[in-house]
């Protein structure tokens, strides 16, 4: 399993875009057909997503249970 991050900020607005497709065409060339994606609700980057292909298909919640 791999995971990449992009530094939030204007001066790298498109270059996660980018990443993202030709991570799924090297991905698709290997013969990957499972890839997942994983964002954070709020995030204005599920357009860019959506328009790659991705769907939502599962959501989840990390409750933080304090230490007693």
């Amino acid at each position: 399993m791999s995971e990449v991050f992009r530094e939030p900020g204007d001066a790298f607005v498109g270059t996660g875009a980018r990443v993202l497709q030709r991570s799924l065409y090297l991905l698709a060339e290997a013969g990957d057909a499972g890839v997942g994606l994983a964002v954070t609700d709020g995030n204005p980057a599920k357009i860019v997503y959506r328009r790659l292909g991705f769907e939502r298909v599962s959501s989840s919640r990390k409750l933080l249970i304090p230490e007693s």
